[in-house]
């Protein structure tokens, strides 16, 4: 089977990016963790292992990325960041 798809990878992996993108804007879901999820199914249909994909992602980096969007995701609950932005509209 992984012959077969094989010449396609690339168009299915970006056809299957827009609806990963899509269902992260509509669901209001992060954009990040469902697309490391599509991007280990895409591995094992691809014929790829699971370690393949983690090797392409810095443990740090990863760790960084979720404080980030877990310090931002708090800030927005709580009314940081309207209250940040409306002081910068306003000084400007």
């Amino acid at each position: 089977m992984t012959e077969f798809l094989a010449p396609y990878m690339p168009v299915i992996s970006l056809v299957v990016l827009a609806i990963v993108v899509a269902i992260g804007f509509i669901k209001k879901v992060n954009l990040g963790f469902l697309s490391l999820g599509v991007a280990f199914i895409l591995a094992t249909v691809g014929g790829l292992k699971a370690s393949a994909v983690t090797n392409g992602f810095s443990s740090s980096m990863f760790v960084t990325l979720v404080g980030v969007t877990f310090l931002f995701g708090m800030a927005s609950q709580n009314g940081t960041l309207d209250l940040f932005s409306k002081k910068v509209v306003d000084v400007y």
